[in-house]
């Protein structure tokens, strides 16, 4: 019971955040099958947080403008996000 409210509680995080984002896909303006994309490639592993804990660095990383909002479609045609600039193998 307590995953189920857990996995409630975090799909609606994510589809406020989608909201906040724009709610709608950057690259083709559609609204269906948003995901949420990294600008740069995330530096931590899905596998190693929980839900709510993704939910808060998620946030944390839409405050600092590093997160948007594509169609699924758009981010498979967009494939691996260019690393940040000053990280290894990133810009200047």
């Amino acid at each position: 019971v307590m995953a189920r409210r857990q996995r409630h509680w975090a799909a609606r995080a994510r589809l406020e955040l989608v909201n906040q984002l724009g709610g709608l896909c950057v690259d083709c303006g559609s609204e269906s099958n948003l995901v949420i994309d990294h600008i740069y490639p995330r530096t931590w592993s899905l596998r190693s947080v929980d839900q709510s804990m993704r939910v808060s660095r998620y946030r944390r990383e839409a405050a600092l403008g590093l997160l948007t909002v594509r169609c699924m479609v758009c981010n498979s045609k967009r494939g691996r996000p260019p690393a940040a600039p000053g990280a290894p193998g990133g810009g200047v």
